[in-house]
């Protein structure tokens, strides 16, 4: 145990490394169109200069989180596992491991997440992430872990800040399990969905609702509560 501890030490010291040359690297074509404003700004008046560099920044401040978003997206998309159907793993094993780096990888663009929520931006990030979104779907939600777990099918909605996991701990194990969204269901704003969950078309989890682990709700229900059980059908 004293083995995973220090890893776990190492990897998070690595992490907080790693971050910093990462976002610096995301600030490169900002930097590079500040600079080249700040070549521009002599030939214009103080006022002019002012206004210049204020829109200057807040374009360079919009372009700095895009490309920390994508390129986070691109990170894990390289790093994320191909299995998708999960498991069952011992708390210190090297696959903990594994599944702790990508954790940190998803954090390098989470704090960012959303300002981009219910945009192309944030589906596009996902999708990278292995996130299998269908057509027409709404994501206002920055809280997504553990993405290529998570199955959201066509038209469904995901409300703001609604959680969605595809890991728990337990008995000093890490448990993996997908999650699956169907055709036209709603999650509503600040739920939190589990692992191992499948909610079936036409659903709506009402709003702050908690959906326990590997909980099963049919198509065409209406779930709330803590934890959420039925509460009607949808009409």
């Amino acid at each position: 145990m004293k083995f995973y501890d220090i890893i776990k030490h190492v990897v998070t010291t690595i992490g907080f490394l790693f971050a910093s040359v990462f976002w610096g690297v995301a600030m490169i074509p900002s930097v590079a169109l500040f600079t080249r404003w700040l070549d521009e700004s002599h030939k214009y008046s103080q006022f002019e200069v002012i206004a210049g560099t204020a829109i200057v920044c807040g374009i360079c401040l919009t372009l700095w989180l895009f490309t920390v978003m994508m390129l986070t997206g691109v990170l894990g998309f390289v790093c994320r596992p191909r299995n998708r159907e999960g498991k069952r793993y011992p708390l210190y094993s090297p696959t903990t491991v594994k599944w702790a780096i990508l954790s940190v990888i998803q954090r390098l663009a989470s704090p960012f997440g959303s300002l981009f929520a219910a945009t192309w931006v944030i589906t596009v990030y996902y999708k990278l992430l292995g996130t299998r979104i269908g057509k027409n779907v709404i994501v206002n939600t920055h809280r997504i872990w553990d993405a290529y777990l998570i199955n959201i099918d066509d038209n469904a909605i995901i409300g703001g800040n609604a959680k969605i996991s595809g890991h728990l701990v337990e008995k000093d194990e890490l448990v993996l399990a997908p999650v699956y969204i169907g055709k036209r269901s709603v999650i509503g704003s600040n739920s939190l969905i589990s692992p191992g969950c499948r909610i079936g078309d036409d659903s709506v989890i009402a709003t702050h609702a908690v959906l326990p682990k590997f909980t099963e709700v049919p198509a065409g229900e209406v779930w709330g509560g803590i934890p959420a059980k039925k509460i009607k059908d949808v009409k």
